[in-house]
């Protein structure tokens, strides 16, 4: 096929968002009758299956979320997991008043800086893995 028609970058787009090509075809208004050989000599053709790696890279590309954005994100989550007067996002469904929340979020950290993470299986038997102790209700006048 040496040009690529409307009904083509219909068919592409609509693979790309079910990956089912029968579907694909039909919704992009190719005759049901004769949607499987369509949908045959369609997956065969050089042009298709190259617009189809164009747009499955376009929309990996468009995935790429930077490291730093995540540690910037983590380290939000981490603050106001942490605050006193906690963070409250009721919309988005949750709320951030939870020590185990921050821990979740620093592990996470850790793991995206390719900072050490303890494994129980990879400790030895007298080994224990580190604790952090959380104390709750602490005067800060007596301390």
């Amino acid at each position: 096929m040496n040009k690529i028609k409307t009904i083509h970058k219909k068919f592409v787009a609509a693979y790309i968002k079910s990956l089912d090509p029968v579907n694909a075809a039909i919704e992009a208004g190719f005759a049901q009758k004769t949607v499987h050989l369509t949908v045959e000599n369609l997956m065969k053709d050089s042009d298709i299956i190259k617009l189809i790696d164009r747009q499955i890279e376009l929309q990996r590309q468009n995935l790429c979320v930077s490291k730093a954005y995540i540690i910037k994100k983590l380290i939000h989550i981490i603050e106001y997991a942490l605050c006193a007067e906690g963070f409250d996002n009721s919309e988005q469904g949750y709320n951030f008043k939870d020590v185990q929340i921050a821990l979740k979020a620093i592990e996470n950290l850790c793991r995206i800086m390719n900072m050490q993470t303890y494994d129980k299986s990879s400790l030895n038997k007298g080994d224990d893995l580190p604790q952090i102790a959380i104390i709750d209700n602490l005067n800060e006048d007596k301390v």
